[in-house]
C-alpha cells in the first residue's frame, strides 16, 4: 500500500496505516464507508481508530448523536518522526551504557547481507575521527560482483571525506584487476594501495579496534566482527609488517 513505508517509521502498524490512509481520502466519515474502504474488520475498526487518536493521528466530531471521524493533518508525520528520532537519541547512550559494562558482552557478531554490512561500515565511520587508521587487505575475487565494487565505493567516499588514515593491501598478481576497476581514479588510489606476495585467505578490515572479516564471495554476503584488544593489536603488528615488505604502485 502507498506511503507504507513512512506510515510505518511514523509508529503506525499495518491496520492503523491503512485507517489513516483512508480517512484521508474520505474527509469526515462514520465507521461503515471507512471499513468498505481500509479493509479492516468491523469488530476491530473501533480499537484501531482508538489507537490513532492516541497517537494523534485521527480525531472525530459528533453530528446529532453520530460520531464522523476524520485523519489528522499529515503535518503530524514530521512531529511523529522527530519524536521517534528524539527517543532513539536519548535511548541509545543509555543502551551504550549497558553494552559497555555488561559482563556477558559477546566479543564475536555476524552481519548478514550487505545492507547490515553496510550499515555497520557506516555507523563505525560516523563515530570516528579524523586521521583514525584504517588498515585493510583483501581478495581481487570480489571484485567479480558488481554489489561489492558499488559497495566499495560508497565506503571509499565516506573515508575520504573522514580524512581517514587508509592502507590497503592485496596480492601482487591483483594489480591488473585494480587497474582495470578504477582505471582514472587508479592515480589517486594508488597513493595508499601496496601489493603483497601473500595470499590473503579473506578480505579483511582493522578499523575502530575491531577486525571485520567479509565473505562476499558466498552468496550470503557475511561480516564477522571480532572485538578483542590483544587480538586486534597482533592483527595490526602483523599488517603494518607486511605492509613494508609490500610493493608501492
Amino acid at each position: 500500500m502507498e506511503f507504507d513505508k513512512i506510515l510505518s517509521d511514523a509508529g503506525l502498524n499495518n491496520w492503523e496505516s491503512r485507517v489513516y490512509v483512508a480517512l484521508l481520502h474520505l474527509g469526515s466519515t462514520t465507521t461503515g464507508p471507512l471499513v468498505k474502504k481500509c479493509g479492516v474488520p468491523q469488530s476491530k475498526i473501533y480499537v484501531v481508530l482508538d489507537s490513532l487518536r492516541a497517537k494523534g493521528f485521527a480525531n472525530y466530531v459528533i453530528k446529532g448523536k453520530t460520531k464522523y471521524f476524520q485523519a489528522s493533518d499529515p503535518q503530524m508525520l514530521l512531529s511523529a518522526i522527530k519524536d521517534k528520532q528524539r527517543e532513539i537519541e536519548e535511548a541509545v547512550p543509555k543502551m551504550r551504557q549497558i553494552m559497555v559494562f555488561s559482563e556477558n558482552r559477546q566479543a564475536v557478531e555476524v552481519y548478514e547481507g550487505m545492507n547490515s554490512i553496510k550499515s555497520l561500515f557506516v555507523n563505525l565511520i560516523e563515530n570516528s575521527k579524523e586521521g583514525d587508521e584504517w588498515l585493510g587487505f583483501s581478495i581481487a575475487e570480489e571484485n567479480k560482483f558488481e554489489e561489492v565494487i558499488e559497495f566499495w565505493n560508497k565506503i571509499g567516499t565516506l573515508r575520504y571525506y573522514k580524512k581517514l588514515g587508509v592502507k590497503l593491501m592485496d596480492n601482487v598478481k591483483s594489480m591488473q584487476i585494480y587497474t582495470g576497476i578504477y582505471k582514472d581514479r587508479w592515480k589517486d588510489i594508488r597513493k595508499f594501495v601496496r601489493f603483497s606476495k601473500i595470499i590473503f585467505p579473506a578480505t579483511t578490515v582493522l578499523f575502530a579496534k575491531k577486525i571485520i572479516i567479509l565473505d562476499f564471495i558466498s552468496e550470503s554476503k557475511t561480516a564477522v566482527v571480532i572485538s578483542s584488544d590483544g587480538l586486534f593489536e597482533h592483527y595490526r603488528k602483523f599488517y603494518l609488517q607486511e605492509w613494508e615488505r609490500a610493493k608501492p604502485v
